[in-house]
């Protein structure tokens, strides 16, 4: 098999295997989609196209309806894009099946890994940002437990009644 040929069956492959993950997600979609609540469906997309003018109704209409498609489009795309990258790994001197996996494992750490490590991140962030912000009502709601459940040195001082009546 000469070079040439193995690159091109490479970016071949990444096509192939963009547009069978692109359908696969397609198809995960489709039963997200038709497992919400219909009157929340509907109200979403009436919600929505009731926020544009009767003109640019059809192109709402249009968009919902292309953006299905669109997850398969990116996965061909990408799936172009790590067969490349797959290539030039082989051009580097790694077997092909070897380039493919890599490739792969790059893919998957892109679009699998880090998108969720993201999402930690920015909930990490959140969690401490409403931390900090329920600082005081925390401590509040602690403290008058503990003053009201035990006897302290609190006690001698706030539950002294009065010298003279």
């Amino acid at each position: 098999m000469s070079p040439s040929m193995a690159e091109s069956k490479l970016v071949l492959y990444g096509l192939l295997a963009g547009i069978l993950s692109g359908v696969m997600q397609f198809v995960v979609t489709i039963i997200i989609v038709s497992n919400f609540n219909d009157a929340l469906a509907s109200f979403s997309i009436s919600l929505i196209s009731n926020a544009f003018p009767g003109s640019l109704k059809w192109l709402v209409r249009i968009v919902l309806g292309v953006s299905l498609f669109s997850a398969v489009v990116q996965c061909v795309l990408y799936g172009v894009i790590f067969g490349v990258i797959a290539e030039v790994l082989t051009k580097a001197g790694l077997r092909m099946p070897v380039a493919a996996f890599i490739s792969g494992v790059l893919y998957f750490v892109a679009f699998g890994v880090a998108p969720f490590i993201t999402l930690l991140l920015i909930i990490g962030a959140i969690t401490r940002l409403m931390s900090l912000l329920l600082v005081h009502p925390a401590t509040y709601l602690a403290l008058i437990t503990l003053f009201s459940s035990f006897e302290g040195p609190w006690s001698r001082v706030f539950e002294k009644g009065p010298k003279y009546y």
